[in-house]
């Protein structure tokens, strides 16, 4: 990873961390998701986000997601919707106006009745 590949990287967990209404970062976690290839730790998380959405085919909505989990570059999440992989998020604390970022879908899974959804980040942004 480059030096500016990981100051990035670390704006985005500080993005990720700024939207959790109630920071709690643990250690590790073993729980991620089994098709994980990440080189980054897991870190488990806590919060709610609002996201829009945006797919390939032109549809888009409106969801709550709730936080999994935070590592460098990417968010854990769990949605009542299946959001198709390549879909494009804006995404918000569900709380309070502040800090908002974009994210892409790059995995998901069925889980219970709702999605289990890997988030890769962009960019953040200032309220």
């Amino acid at each position: 990873m480059t030096q500016m590949q990981t100051s990035q990287a670390r704006r985005m967990v500080g993005f990720a961390r700024a939207m959790q209404s109630s920071a709690s970062i643990a250690g590790p976690w073993e729980g991620s998701m089994k098709l994980d290839r990440r080189r980054a730790v897991r870190m488990p998380a806590t919060g709610g986000l609002l996201a829009t959405w945006r797919d390939g085919r032109g549809r888009m909505g409106l969801v709550s997601l709730d936080l999994v989990d935070v590592s460098d570059g990417g968010l854990g999440v769990t949605s009542p919707r299946g959001i198709t992989i390549g879909a494009r998020l804006t995404l918000r604390d569900r709380t309070e106006a502040g800090a908002w970022g974009d994210a892409v879908v790059v995995r998901r899974r069925r889980e219970g009745q709702g999605w289990r959804l890997g988030l890769r980040l962009g960019s953040a942004r200032a309220a």
